[in-house]
């Protein structure tokens, strides 16, 4: 845990405890089961990203963003440019087209900084996710906007002071990730 402000009180100690014990079975609950392409490091969830020629970046945030220092800019700029210093064609979503016609990388950042129980201190939970236009094999000729890469989300506990740096540093390692699979998939083809 990374609080720079001293301990933290016992009783605190707890509520951290038990909020990032809470999330993380959330979180397992949430991805434990099994989904195809679901593990980073194998060939079949790389195959999603073969051939992608342009992919569309969208940084969502949710909670508690008031105050820590966080904003959606910066952090959108960071997961682009991670994502060009790879050779990765990245753009910003302009406008509800770019969702029909290109994959969309999606990364969510969920903030939590209880004053109350955490002592100045927040929890964060990252995700990254691709989604785009897929075919049914069932109805024939149908499509659905559906996830189909995906990282483990990232899950930490910081002091306030320091959420906007180790946010940024975790949506960079996300980029990171995506920039992995990308590369492996397309260097292959």
């Amino acid at each position: 845990m990374n609080l720079s402000n001293g301990c933290l009180s016992l009783l605190s100690f707890c509520a951290v405890m038990n909020k990032a014990l809470l999330g993380t079975l959330v979180l397992f609950s949430a991805v434990a089961q099994p989904l195809v392409g679901q593990d980073e490091n194998k060939a079949n969830h790389w195959a999603s990203l073969v051939g992608l020629k342009r992919i569309v970046v969208q940084v969502g945030m949710f909670g508690d963003t008031d105050g820590s220092g966080l904003t959606q800019d910066p952090l959108q700029t960071a997961a682009e440019l991670e994502l060009r210093r790879a050779d990765i064609p990245a753009y910003p979503l302009t406008d509800t087209l770019d969702l029909r016609r290109w994959p969309v990388l999606d990364v969510l950042i969920t903030l939590n900084c209880d004053k109350e129980h955490l002592d100045g201190a927040c929890t964060y939970l990252i995700a990254a996710e691709l989604y785009e236009y897929v075919m049914l094999a069932r109805p024939p000729g149908a499509s659905v906007f559906a996830s189909t890469w995906q990282t483990r989300p990232n899950f930490g506990v910081v002091g306030r002071e320091n959420v906007r740096r180790m946010v940024q540093d975790e949506v960079r390692d996300m980029m990171d990730r995506f920039a992995n699979a990308y590369l492996a998939a397309n260097l292959k083809h």
